[in-house]
């Protein structure tokens, strides 16, 4: 399927500060290059961390090793406890620590909900246009140091409804998945349930 590549995201942004586009971001590049194309990096971070339907993994095993540490998962933006009342922890140095019983060292398993860092190219395209309005916002602000830019556009707050939308079709929300919702319905903590 194709989609809006890197090099069209970066020339899209070299366009919002008057620039010419490029052929390649491969190789030696100019310092408006370079810069747009970190930029794009930065952004596409920045949005993926927040954790959507395309980009997490819900309830993974994670495995202790022979020395009963859990190593974080190298592609993971964040790491978050499945069920904290079970097992709270944090990630510190690759690893993950035990914010209870202050350890790396695990005696079990533990379940975690991993954010992936994705490749630009391979994200869904609405998720790719918006990174891309909002990068070309940010790089033109650093660039031209315009106070005005601090606003987003139109194009990338149609974007972000584009991305939102899709995230809507995608996945499979329910409103009884509100944390208000469910207390209401079920009369005790969503946290309870997943440990009985």
């Amino acid at each position: 399927m194709a989609g809006t590549t890197k090099l069209e995201a970066v020339n899209t942004m070299l366009s919002a500060i008057g620039e010419a586009p490029v052929n390649t971001i491969t190789g030696g590049q100019t310092g408006d290059v370079a810069m747009a194309e970190n930029i794009l990096n930065e952004i596409t971070r920045v949005v993926l961390v927040e954790g959507w339907n395309f980009n997490m993994d819900i309830e993974v095993e994670l495995t202790r090793n022979s020395d009963d540490e859990i190593l974080a998962p190298a592609d993971g933006l964040a790491v978050r406890p499945y069920n904290k009342r079970q097992h709270n922890f944090a990630v510190r140095g690759g690893k993950i620590y035990d914010l209870e019983k202050r350890t790396y060292t695990w005696t079990t398993n533990v379940k975690a909900n991993i954010v992936r860092d994705i490749a630009y190219e391979d994200l869904p395209e609405p998720v790719r246009q918006y990174i891309m309005h909002r990068a070309a916002r940010i790089f033109r602000m650093r660039v031209l140091n315009d106070l005005q830019d601090r606003v987003p556009s139109e194009e990338e707050i149609r974007a972000l409804a584009d991305m939102k939308l899709h995230e809507s079709e995608e996945a499979d929300y329910r409103l009884s998945d509100a944390y208000d919702i469910s207390r209401i319905t079920y009369r005790q903590s969503p946290r309870d349930m997943h440990s009985q």
